[in-house]
């Protein structure tokens, strides 16, 4: 009898190892490819863009599948940098351009494009928009649309206490005691995720130091102690110790100081052209009310109040680690021409792929960008997609410390030299 069980088990055990064996020959024989995906795209607004775009690409090509997965940003930053050091990372990943992206080239864990990627596809990037992605000369990702930073203001809230939207530093100060008189924080900030307050330091950076001075310290080549920086400090310092920002700042992140702006709650908000489509959807509370603006220039230095805080950073990668670059680098055109054209007209980001798009069918709000940027004198990236590792995160640290009161001006700036000595 127990040589019987013995052998039924046996038999049963070979049945079910080879079902198990057909089944996994069987995926291998339909030659299906998973390719996975990581991005950062997990607004409303996004997700309208990226999971069309996902969708049609997995209809039309049923041999290969793209698997997605979406975390925030700061999050993020913390999961690929983890995943690509331990030899982690997906087929393909969403990153920033310069020097964030610098340590992944230079460990030799990002795939080189050079080799697939058609001279005719990168006629279609338009002039200087892959530079970011480009590492000693040679392609390493592609750039799927530019950001701009530019402060959007709620006309109606302007209206209603008879003020003007400022164009000098010195009337932001003042229309910002007005609304505070009033009960109204003037300006949104998130400054619990660090990025979104450096955002307002950098573009006052822009404003007294310009775009080639300040990318000239960003690539060590001039001092962050100089008057230019020095003075971008004290002017984050002012509008720290005026009170300008609305209740709790320092507690909330993006998503919380985003959304009071949304609800009509604050009147300006400093950011990046992404927000533009949420600010024109039918059912939000800001419709027809939102218009943009330059952030507000420096007495004394007008020439920079047409340079812009941004750049074509915002990029998808290619691990070297993947089985299929092949079939990887044919989804990643695909997927940046679609995100550059459908993202324009959803109002996340600027196109940087030559289309034909019918600026009818692009929000109000993006429209105005993108007459803003007709003028532009010059470009900064984010500072902490400019530097590198503990450099950005040095920047980051330092810029929630003015925006706490723990450091004066001179001692941000001192600080920050040391990345250049």
């Amino acid at each position: 009898m127990k040589k019987l069980l013995l052998v039924s088990c046996l038999i049963l055990s070979t049945v079910v190892l080879f079902s198990k064996n057909s089944a996994e020959a069987k995926n291998f024989d339909d030659g299906v490819i998973t390719l996975n995906l990581w991005d950062i795209m997990v607004t409303d607004d996004e997700a309208r863009v990226i999971k069309p775009t996902i969708d049609k690409w997995n209809k039309n090509n049923p041999g290969v599948q793209i698997v997605r997965d979406s975390l925030d940003d700061d999050s993020y930053k913390t999961k690929i940098k983890t995943a690509i050091a331990a030899n982690e990372a997906p087929d393909l990943f969403f990153t920033w351009g310069g020097g964030f992206s610098a340590p992944f080239v230079d460990s030799g864990k990002v795939l080189n494009l050079d080799s697939y990627i058609s001279k005719e596809f990168k006629s279609k990037a338009l002039e200087g928009s892959l530079s970011y992605c480009t590492y000693n000369d040679n392609l390493y990702g592609l750039p799927y649309g530019m950001w701009v930073g530019v402060l959007y203001c709620n006309q109606e809230m302007f209206d209603n206490l008879g003020l003007e939207i400022p164009e000098t530093f010195e009337e932001l100060l003042d229309v910002a005691k007005v609304f505070k008189d009033n009960g109204v924080g003037a300006i949104g900030v998130g400054a619990a995720e660090k990025w979104v307050g450096m955002f307002y330091h950098n573009i006052i950076a822009e404003r007294t130091a310009g775009a080639k001075l300040t990318n000239l310290a960003l690539s060590g080549l001039a001092p962050y102690d100089s008057p230019e920086f020095v003075e971008a400090a004290e002017k984050l310092e002012a509008l720290v110790n005026a009170d300008v920002f609305n209740n709790g700042y320092m507690g909330m992140d993006y998503e919380g100081a985003q959304n009071m702006f949304l609800q009509g709650e604050i009147p300006m908000f400093f950011q990046g052209d992404w927000v533009s489509g949420d600010c024109e959807l039918d059912d939000s509370p800001v419709k027809g009310k939102i218009v943009v603006k330059h952030f507000p220039y420096i007495k004394g230095h007008e020439e920079f109040k047409y340079d812009f805080l941004g750049g074509s950073v915002d990029s998808f990668m290619i691990s070297a680690n993947t089985k299929y670059p092949k079939e990887a680098t044919e989804f990643l055109q695909f997927l940046v021409e679609e995100l550059s054209t459908e993202g324009a007209k959803e109002g996340i980001n600027l196109p940087v792929y030559k289309a034909d798009i019918d600026l009818t069918s692009v929000n109000r709000v993006t429209r105005q960008i993108i007459d803003l940027t007709k003028d532009a004198t010059g470009f900064t990236l984010a500072w902490d997609t400019f530097l590198v590792g503990e450099d950005a995160e040095l920047h980051l640290d330092l810029v929630q410390e003015m925006f706490a009161g723990m450091i004066t001006p001179e001692e941000f700036s001192s600080k920050m030299q040391t990345i250049n000595q």
